[in-house]
């Protein structure tokens, strides 16, 4: 298992938001070449899933800003408090 663990050799926060930053880490991987990992760290999420005594499942229809368009999404938001 040790053979895939991917050693850490900078850590560089990107872009900080309200809620979000934007990590870019430079990394030895484990054939002891250098890689960049691109990652968001966020301050967690939850989500439910509705379903009825008939089987149906509830989503909700709303906007999403970087898609330009509504689509039905379970309801779900970020954790307050983080």
């Amino acid at each position: 298992m040790s053979k895939l663990i991917e050693k850490t050799i900078e850590e560089k926060v990107v872009y900080k938001g309200s809620f979000l930053e934007l990590h870019k880490d430079e990394v030895m991987l484990p054939n002891e070449t250098l890689g960049t990992r691109e990652y968001l760290h966020h301050p967690g999420a939850v989500a439910i899933l509705v379903i009825d005594n008939d089987n149906n499942i509830y989503l909700e229809k709303q906007y999403r800003y970087p898609m330009k368009e509504v689509i039905y999404e379970i309801p779900a938001g970020k954790l307050e408090g983080k």
